[in-house]
């Protein structure tokens, strides 16, 4: 799970100025169409020039071209919203045209701090990487000018640092001088957000394409698969679907056959488009086959993270199951996971239902085993008012995934674990 940590303000309509009397007939009913158009999305290896035998494990990967610039290689990541580059790979222009807007972004999965700036570009998908490189059927898909961030410097948070103090200006980035930002604050606007340090440039090959929903706040405006310039004309239906080896942007009647859906709950961020839509995440329960007495089922709202391998449970210390809190350095990995999990061996069970109370999801799972298992449970927020669940993208190895961002739905197709 990634979380951005600093927004850009975006500018969005005001509905309201519509002022549709309320006796207007209702609108019809939001379906996917049964034709319309769509694309397939090659994932490819960790260079882009190869098709991705086993995205599941591997990670879901994906070539892009920002602006026009040369093909790069990002990770797909469900559990965030956002295109996030090396500044290399962006047109030198529009870095240096930037430069008035700084912008950062945290990972919580690894404590790894981002800074660079806002850009706004168009970006194609699925184009090939020289010399050999895989891709898209042509004309590639393209999305309009949308908000991205481009990176120059990666640090690391003081964990030592108790806060206080006083915020500091950035210096100026752009690869060379890194070094700066080593004892500033995280957030230059807070006054106690914690130190940086350990500041070096970022790395010209790394790269994350968030296109997650309620995600921080973030909106889908700047989801590259929502962005699609025939979404934005409404000629193709906005959603993608997720399998075991590609992705396809757009939804129609064909490629969601055998999908069973939820309908998911309007969020309060404003639309971005009459087109797509802000929405909140499905409920999921968790129900462990372990401890004595067995534990009562837990249940949270539901994250797919195509951007771990591993699975998070945020539930509050009082109500995590007896016998299933280990600390973190009993699964022997190096380095030893930080904070505490659930056992190795572990199994349980993973169910997503419908309106009406019918399985639209149901998979049963071990922690540390091959997927649908994720390499191991870890819990999170001690203090937590609601309990979450990230499944991490090993829950792919169970099951196809859909969102449908027009109509608000999400859906699964059960599907056999590759050997």
């Amino acid at each position: 799970m990634h979380r951005w940590v600093k927004e850009t303000a975006l500018g969005v309509g005001i509905l309201a100025a519509l002022a549709i009397p309320a006796a207007a007939a209702a609108a019809p009913a939001c379906a996917i169409p049964a034709g319309g158009p769509s694309v397939t999305l090659p994932v490819v290896t960790p260079n882009g020039q190869a098709v991705e035998a086993d995205p599941v494990r591997n990670a879901y990967r994906v070539n892009i071209s920002v602006g026009g610039m040369a093909a790069h290689t990002v990770e797909v990541d469900t559990g965030s919203t956002g295109i996030v580059v090396p500044w290399t790979a962006v047109p030198p222009d529009l870095w240096k045209a930037a430069a008035g807007n700084p912008t950062h972004i945290l990972y919580t999965s690894d404590n790894e701090y981002l800074h660079g700036r806002t850009i706004q570009a168009t970006v194609a998908l699925g184009v090939p990487k020289p010399p050999a490189g895989v891709a898209a059927a042509q004309p590639y898909p393209t999305t309009g000018t949308i908000d991205l961030m481009a990176a120059d410097c990666v640090c690391k948070l003081d964990s030592t640092d108790s806060g206080g103090g006083t915020a500091q200006p950035r210096p100026a980035g752009g690869g060379s001088a890194c070094g700066d930002l080593n004892g500033t604050r995280s957030d230059p606007q807070v006054n106690n957000s914690p130190l940086l340090n350990s500041c070096v440039p970022v790395d010209d090959g790394m790269g994350m394409m968030g296109v997650g929903y309620a995600r921080g706040g973030r909106s889908s405006s700047m989801n590259s698969f929502l962005r699609l310039a025939a979404m934005d004309g409404g000629a193709m239906h906005p959603g993608y679907i997720i399998t075991q080896s590609n992705i396809q942007l757009g939804l129609t009647g064909t490629n969601t056959t055998g999908f069973a859906f939820t309908q998911l709950t309007p969020s309060a961020m404003p639309a971005p488009s009459s087109h797509v839509k802000e929405w909140n995440e499905p409920p999921v329960t968790i129900a462990f086959q372990a401890g004595e007495p067995k534990p009562a089922p837990l249940t949270g709202s539901l994250l797919l993270d195509t951007g771990i391998a591993d699975m998070l449970l945020t539930v509050p210390t009082a109500q995590r199951p007896g016998g299933l809190v280990v600390p973190g350095s009993s699964l022997g990995q190096k380095p030893p996971v930080i904070g505490d999990v659930v056992p190795a061996g572990t199994p349980f069970t993973v169910t997503v239902t419908n309106a009406d109370h019918a399985p639209i999801l149901s998979y049963q799972a071990t922690m540390g085993g091959a997927p649908p298992s994720p390499t191991y449970g870890s819990w999170r927020g001690a203090t937590a008012t609601a309990n979450a669940f990230n499944l991490g993208r090993h829950a792919l190895a169970a099951a196809n995934y859909a969102y449908d961002a027009q109509c608000g739905r999400l859906g699964f197709q059960q599907v056999a674990a590759k050997k």
